[in-house]
């Protein structure tokens, strides 16, 4: 069994040679001024968690962002992940993911969110509200 228990946006994120994840500024609202908006840079993280039946197997994993409102897709990242090493600690293995997310375009404000999936079966997700920047002029 194949299960995220980690899984976030961020302003950064990076993974060191023993496999700690850093995660800086994680957030699940933006704001523009004006729509269409881009979103330059944004890091989504992952941790997958997998029982010892899953060593030497194959899975694919795919992530998306999509439009609660119009059901639009955004992203739609896809990878193969295999479980390979053996057990060191305890009876699990994790692989952790990040994925550097450029320059998505929003449409509209409204709910998003980022899927993963793994063998096409919806495994998690995280929210992500995309709104427009008050104005309160200048007087």
């Amino acid at each position: 069994m194949i299960k995220p228990t980690l899984l976030a946006l961020a302003e950064y994120a990076s993974a060191g040679q023993s496999e700690k994840l850093s995660i800086m500024g994680i957030f699940d609202i933006i704001f523009s001024e004006e729509f269409p908006a881009k979103h330059h840079q944004m890091y989504l993280v992952s941790r997958l968690l997998a029982t010892e039946d899953e060593i030497g197997k194959s899975h694919n994993i795919k992530i998306k962002l999509v439009s609660k409102d119009t059901g639009e897709e955004l992203v739609d990242v896809q990878a193969t992940v295999s479980f390979e090493k053996e057990l060191e600690y305890g009876d699990f293995l994790a692989i952790n993911n990040i994925i550097v997310v450029r320059n998505v375009v929003f449409n509209q404000e409204g709910v998003y969110r980022f899927e993963i999936y793994v063998d096409d079966e919806l495994k998690g997700m995280t929210p992500l509200y995309v709104g427009q920047r008050k104005s309160y002029g200048d007087g």
